[in-house]
Formats: C-alpha cells, structure tokens, sequence
C-alpha cells in the first residue's frame, strides 16, 4: 500500500518525513481510514519496502505490524494472488496495468471476487477509493486489502 500512501504529487493534507535522507509524504488522516477497513478486513503490505514498511511506514501512519507479500520485482500480481489464494481481495496500486485487471476480471482464473483499485499516483489513494474498497469487501468473507 505504500505507493497510493506516498504519491508524486503534493496533494493537501500530507506531511513530508524522512526515510534515511530519502522524502516521503504521507496522510496522517490515513491512519483513521486504514484502522477502520483493519477492523473488518485483512490488510497487508505489497511493496517494494517488504518487510521495512511495518518499520518505516506504518509507525508513522500509527499502524500495526502487517503481513507482508513477498514478490519477484517484475511483478507484484503473481505474488499477491498466492498470498491472497482463495480468498476474495482488493488491490490499491498506483501501478497496475490492464493485463491485472484483466486477469482479476477472468472468472477463469480468479474465482473469488477480486478489485483492483487503481489509484492515481499525483494524489494518492483518496476517500473514494477507500469506499470502493468497503463496498467492494462488505460483500465478501474473508477478504483482504493489500
């Protein structure tokens, strides 16, 4: 989640921290929205920080330790699609192309429901793409939100 959590742009609302020398920008309001899908849904991180995002990232955003994906650097789908297995997910991503969506959308291949929410990487993930995800999840069992 950390690139729809650090966009390009300088969206209002966003506070600049440093990460070894390196900026980032991120929402402190976000921390409100991510509790609250956490309290009815699975989150995880797929990000190309793996494992430092429950160090860097989400202290700062007051999260909790998450699971992480862990993937190949060419591409993020295969991995989440094994970490997520059966169950019914939504994707926030700032990157996902239409060959993902596509492949989410083939009931062929991925049975259990499944979002992809294409978050604009100048803004950031916003309140609308936080409600597509609850609209999209309260219909499901079990889902999760990486």
């Amino acid at each position: 989640m950390d690139g729809v959590l650090n966009p390009l742009g300088s969206p209002p609302g966003y506070r600049e921290h440093r990460i070894e020398g390196f900026p980032i920008l991120l929402n402190p309001d976000h921390r409100w929205e991510l509790l609250d899908l956490a309290r009815d849904f699975d989150l995880a991180w797929a990000t190309t920080w793996e494992d430092d995002a429950n160090v860097e990232i989400g202290p700062r955003l007051g999260l909790p330790s998450l699971p992480v994906v862990h993937f190949e650097f060419d591409s993020k789908w295969p991995d989440i699609v094994d970490f997520a297995g059966t169950r019914p997910f939504a994707w926030l991503d700032d990157n996902a192309g239409p060959d993902e969506v596509r492949w989410a959308n083939d009931r062929d291949r991925r049975v259990a429901p499944t979002l992809i929410v294409q978050v604009n990487a100048i803004t950031g993930v916003r309140d609308a793409d936080f409600a597509t995800v609850r609209a999209f999840l309260g219909r499901c069992r079990n889902p999760l939100v990486v």
